[in-house]
């Protein structure tokens, strides 16, 4: 059958139900007026969008834990079973705990990880939803109770000054405006010229006025005025009072240590005992004379305070040192005669001679066995020793690992001793390990060649 089409002009209209038989209008326009019908394709773009605002109902909590993130947008909202409705907050980084707040399994490698938030009109639910990232970093949608109260306690008395920001001030200005509180915790503020005026009248009242305090009138002082000190153990009172006669004038020592007015107390200055001698503040003398003298405590006259001269010091100190060793006043010391043994002289390493190998005269030194067979010219004999090397014909370098004394050596072939020499049978090279290079290699057909040498080290 051919395809049957229905042309409409303005004559065409339908006044009834219109029956189409199970069949389909193809070809069908967008709708763009609120009476059009809609095609597929609009249909399809109205349910997605559904879908991107209320997610169908999840099975279990493992279940909702494990839609990526392709499957979830922000503000989505979702219920699952057997805990309730949740919306995905894309921003928020609040750890979840799987009840409250429920955290993908696939936060770790999410770029823009999110959380679902239970939706709830509990006040409980709400807390929890406390510190939730809204925008920028450290911007919360919900404040916690604690941050509440903190908030709420700023019109407190007691609290207020731990919630005071800004910059310190050095000193106050009289402008200045301190808080302070009524009964109750009502506040009120003061100037600081008021409170420098308040605290003004107030010590006044308790400190007597100073006047007079000029040379001619001093400070105002106390009728029968006394100093009371108290022992450590508090136990009792020691008094500083005034039991003159007559008008006084007391003036304080100089710092020389000299007292200006000693008419009162002369017949008391006499000659003192001491205990301790105190810090004496001086300048520095790094070397004393024989003139210069020093104060000592005599302990065979009650500790008298007695001076002795740098000269009589060292006479005593010097006279001191008797037996192997003697000191002068000028301080040169004199060892005696044979009183320097082998158990006063340094320690010497095993097999070692007191001499000098040094040129010129000077001090003793201590010598090894080599250095003292050197200085003897004395050396060690090495006889029939094999120098290192192969006899094949062709190799004429052979070695030997000690420094061979010059011109010491003695070299046979086949017991035959060969001369030194360019141009004779060998030539030597003197060092750590000595060189022996042969003008005929060694042959070892049909014979092998026996190479030894005689030497000194």
């Amino acid at each position: 059958m051919s395809a049957t089409f229905i042309r409409s002009s303005n004559q065409l209209y339908i006044d009834a139900d219109l029956d189409l038989k199970s069949k389909k209008i193809t070809n069908l326009a967008p709708g763009v007026a609120l009476t059009d019908g809609v095609n597929l394709d609009q249909l399809n773009s109205a349910v997605l969008g559904l879908n991107n605002t209320i997610h169908a109902p999840v099975a279990d909590l493992a279940a909702s834990k494990a839609i990526v993130s392709a499957g979830r947008l922000d503000k989505m909202v979702m219920l699952i079973e057997t805990l309730g409705l949740y919306r995905f907050d894309a921003e928020s980084v609040v750890v979840g705990n799987d009840n409250t707040v429920i955290r993908p399994t696939d936060v770790a490698t999410d770029a823009e990880a999110g959380r679902w938030f239970k939706i709830s009109a509990a006040i409980t639910d709400h807390n929890n939803m406390s510190s939730i990232q809204g925008g920028a970093a450290a911007e919360y949608y919900h404040l916690t109770l604690a941050q509440y109260n903190a908030l709420h306690a700023q019109e407190t008395a007691t609290t207020i000054g731990a919630l005071i920001n800004g910059a310190g001030a050095a000193a106050p200005n009289d402008t200045d405006v301190v808080a302070t509180a009524l009964a109750g915790g009502i506040l009120q503020k003061i100037t600081w010229t008021n409170i420098k005026a308040f605290l003004k009248t107030y010590f006044d009242t308790l400190y007597e006025k100073v006047a007079n305090k000029d040379a001619t009138g001093g400070y105002a002082g106390l009728t029968l005025f006394k100093i009371n000190f108290k022992n450590a153990a508090n136990t009792f009172t020691s008094f500083f009072t005034n039991a003159n006669t007559a008008a006084r004038t007391y003036t304080f020592q100089n710092k020389d240590g000299t007292i200006a007015d000693t008419a009162d107390i002369a017949a008391a200055i006499t000659t003192q005992t001491i205990g301790t001698l105190g810090g004496v503040t001086a300048a520095d003398k790094l070397v004393p004379v024989d003139a210069d003298k020093f104060t000592f405590s005599d302990s065979a006259a009650t500790n008298i305070w007695k001076k002795l001269t740098w000269l009589d010091l060292k006479k005593t100190i010097w006279a001191a040192f008797s037996g192997d060793a003697t000191v002068s006043i000028a301080g040169v010391v004199t060892i005696a005669n044979n009183a320097v043994s082998n158990a006063k002289l340094a320690d010497m390493a095993t097999q070692t001679f007191k001499g000098r190998n040094t040129a010129a005269t000077g001090d003793p030194e201590d010598l090894s066995v080599a250095t003292v067979k050197t200085m003897l010219g004395v050396n060690t004999r090495s006889y029939r020793a094999v120098p290192t090397g192969v006899v094949n014909g062709s190799n004429t370098v052979f070695t030997v690992a000690v420094l061979i004394v010059s011109g010491t050596e003695e070299i046979f072939k086949n017991g035959m001793l060969m001369n030194a020499g360019a141009g004779n049978d060998y030539t030597i090279a003197y060092a750590a390990t000595t060189t022996i290079t042969f003008a005929t290699a060694p042959s070892s057909t049909p014979f092998t060649d026996v190479i030894l040498i005689n030497y000194s080290v």
